[in-house]
């Protein structure tokens, strides 16, 4: 498309985006100022590729443009939500211009890491692939899937080409080289350094090329002279590209890409606005791609992006997760000298998962891989101190039973008794078990919510300036919900499920005792699980 082309619609889709943006309602009451955008800025043509899928590719693009809103931070909102704003625009644009593709997305921020739906094809054959992704695409299209905003392909074969082919017969008939008629073209397109312009001890270089008409023209093009020295008789020759060469207009792919040694063609889509889990939809279309039967031999299918980053953050979060229960259960088993009791701590960690999960399916929240995990493995902390907490107090009073009525081994202690024991462990112990539980959960509350207060104006000016929400809450919510959640079903474990758990192994033990006798090495043995 030509850059004028793209400049004139990227200015009416630019007045169509302004006129939702200067809407009324987002315009605070007293000073008229935009309280949700803070800048917006348009480009064409360079600068307009987009990073998730043009990453590192620096060439123009005269058929793309790009519109940019800057957002200002949440606490200047008033409340508005860019996401409402995000879905206005993007049903304002929906349909208006045919034959244009329009995205509206929000920035992605960090490091690249693709769409959250990213399905990648890899091959051989490029216009296969190609295809091969339209046929994927219309096949998922027609499964309606919630949650999808357009699926799109990365590369197209659309690009407007011209093949150029040297007659090599006629040209080595006049002494012209294939490389000269390259270097010639080239030359006239992209230009060559002539030389080097220096001005207040900088160098800049002088490149020579043909004016713009005379580059969009084809028979300025070729009919320009390649001048050269023949070998045979030392004389100057000038000889026309149009006499070596033939053209012919084609059309080529808009890119040529490759991952790990491999060619590339990408079928992906942001979430449509009020979707977050990103997880959830691609599960969706695995499934139906199961039907998916014009899969060509020799096309492979990948899930990458967002998803396969998230696979990535899992993997090593699970492995820091079950190393931190390796080195816990080791030093309880030498804080404890006994395996039931850590075991016991153990399995009220994982029981307290059912408190996460629980929560997140009731409140239909996110599983966010990277700060709910984080919670998790905290949540582990906590569960075991307040198991230890508890079963080490009770552990003492059994000790001071043993001692104060000279029993030797605590399965000899009447079940009763050992009963009672439990439970004034279980008295003992409740407050603090509680306290803990209360305080950490209030003390998460506020980052769970988003709670902000600006400390400098409170002294400064007695403002504190308090809002609810923001980025903050975003990335440090999921953590916070995980504990509060977990630890409100692991404190009601740490009080009745372990005690029970204490009390069972208790009376297997002393059957297992009765069973297998009074021999001393037996029991020395039992006394040390």
């Amino acid at each position: 498309t030509d850059i004028e082309k793209t400049n004139a619609i990227t200015l009416d889709i630019e007045n169509q985006v302004y006129d939702i943006i200067n809407d009324p309602m987002y315009q605070d009451a007293q000073t008229g100022k935009n309280v949700l955008v803070e800048a917006a800025v348009s480009q064409v043509g360079e600068g307009a590729g987009n990073p998730q899928t043009d990453a590192g590719n620096a060439a123009e693009m005269p058929h793309r443009g790009k519109i940019t809103a800057t957002m200002y931070e949440f606490k200047f909102r008033q409340g508005h939500d860019s996401e409402v704003l995000r879905k206005r625009i993007q049903e304002r644009l929906k349909g208006r211009y045919p034959g244009v593709s329009i995205s509206v997305e929000k920035d992605p921020t960090g490091p690249p890491a693709g769409y959250p739906i990213n399905i990648e094809l890899e091959g051989n054959d490029y216009d296969e692939l190609i295809a091969t992704a339209e046929l994927m695409r219309n096949f998922i299209n027609q499964k309606n899937i919630q949650g999808i905003d357009e699926l799109k392909i990365d590369v197209n074969k659309g690009k407007p080409a011209m093949e150029i082919y040297v007659d090599r017969e006629k040209a080595g008939g006049l002494g012209v080289a294939a490389g000269q008629v390259g270097r010639q073209l080239r030359r006239a397109v992209f230009g060559e350094k002539a030389g080097i312009y220096k001005q207040d001890g900088e160098d800049y270089d002088i490149n020579v090329r043909f004016e713009q008409q005379q580059r969009e023209t084809k028979s300025a093009l070729f009919d320009q002279n390649i001048t050269f020295r023949d070998q045979a008789t030392g004389r100057l020759k000038d000889i026309p590209l149009s006499a070596v060469t033939q053209r012919r207009n084609t059309s080529s792919f808009s890119a040529i890409k490759h991952r790990d040694g491999k060619r590339v063609v990408t079928v992906y889509s942001a979430l449509a606005p009020g979707f977050t889990d990103a997880g959830a939809i691609v599960s969706q279309i695995q499934s139906h791609m199961d039907n998916f039967q014009q899969l060509p031999q020799g096309v492979s299918i990948d899930y990458t992006g967002q998803i396969e980053e998230q696979n990535k953050q899992m993997a090593f979060l699970m492995g820091a997760f079950f190393t931190g229960l390796g080195l816990i259960m080791f030093l309880l088993i030498f804080q404890f000298s006994s395996i039931s009791k850590p075991a016991i701590i153990m399995l009220a960690i994982f029981l307290s998962f059912i408190g996460v999960f629980g929560g997140i399916l009731v409140t239909g929240a996110s599983f966010v891989i990277m700060m709910t995990m984080v919670g998790i493995i905290s949540l582990a902390g906590i569960v075991v101190n307040n198991g230890v907490v508890l079963l080490d107090y009770t552990q003492l009073l059994i000790d001071r039973y043993q001692q104060k009525h000279n029993i030797e081994h605590p399965q000899l202690i009447p079940d009763d008794v050992f009963h009672q024991l439990i439970i004034q462990a279980g008295k003992a112990r409740l407050r603090p078990v509680l306290l803990t539980a209360i305080t950490t959960v209030l003390g998460l509350i506020p980052l769970a919510v988003g709670f902000n207060m600006d400390f400098f104006s409170l002294f400064n000016a007695f403002d504190p300036k308090i809002y609810f929400g923001g980025d903050n809450v975003i990335f440090w919510g999921p953590l916070a919900w995980a504990v509060i959640y977990g630890l409100l079903v692991a404190t009601f474990l740490t009080l009745i499920i372990v005690p029970v758990l204490f009390l069972m192994v208790h009376q297997f033990k002393g059957k297992l005792l009765s069973w297998i006798g009074k021999h001393p090495a037996k029991k020395a043995a039992l006394k040390s699980a």
